[in-house]
């Protein structure tokens, strides 16, 4: 079973980058940490991002990792780590991800309480309508030092982060909501609609016509343009 650590704050936002996907709260009042349990050191946590603005492309990832000694466990965000990410018609991660991109991150010496892990993707990923996008994370090292994710417990949602219940595919994935371990991820992804592809036109407002005094000006009503 999945530890839960406690140590202490699904938004789409505007970046300079790009716009940003995260289940996470910023203004987050109830922080936590996620490691694995004794003999869970291989397995991965994983969470699901999604967005109306579709079709999207999702260019990079980043995690934010916790470090520090934490109820008798020392999250070491210093360690080597991977994210994994994919696409996916499920709304639960797939068993066997296919067209997976791994991104890998050596050591790193950590200085303070967390360490941002983030990078491209090679070949960036369209999200359609019906779509969805998975993050998963590793934690790797041995108890109790283990890698850690920072993860935000307030306003948690069940059916958006699991727990994988094994070191490699197929995995036994368990939503973290039923093993009383939920949070959402600190997982972020930044990118923007596709080249060419422009929302859709706000349709033009009706046109009432005083057929009473032709001298008015028409009224025009709808919303207004941004």
């Amino acid at each position: 079973m999945s530890r839960w650590l406690l140590f202490g704050l699904l938004v789409s936002s505007s970046a300079s980058a790009g716009e940003v996907l995260t289940n996470y709260d910023t203004l987050c009042g109830n922080t936590g940490a996620l490691g694995p349990g004794p003999g869970e050191e291989g397995h991965i946590a994983a969470t699901r991002l999604a967005t109306a603005d579709v079709p999207f492309e999702v260019t990079s990832v980043r995690a934010r990792l916790h470090h520090g000694s934490v109820g008798g466990v020392m999250c070491d965000a210093s360690m080597p780590r991977q994210l994994v990410v994919w696409k996916s018609t499920s709304d639960t991660p797939d068993v066997q991800p296919t067209n997976a991109a791994t991104l890998s991150f050596p050591i790193e010496e950590t200085l303070g309480e967390e360490r941002l892990i983030e990078a491209a993707l090679d070949t960036p990923i369209t999200l359609n309508a019906g779509e969805y996008l998975w993050a998963a994370v590793d934690f790797g090292g041995t108890q109790p030092n283990v890698g850690c994710i920072k993860t935000c417990r307030s306003n948690a949602e069940e059916g958006l982060n699991f727990w994988s219940n094994a070191s490699e595919a197929p995995y036994d994935w368990a939503d973290l909501a039923t093993i009383g371990a939920n949070g959402n991820l600190w997982v972020e992804v930044v990118g923007n609609p596709p080249d060419g592809v422009l929302p859709e036109p706000i349709p033009e407002p009706e046109v009432e016509v005083d057929t009473e005094a032709d001298t008015e000006a028409p009224t025009r009503r709808g919303r207004r343009r941004r």
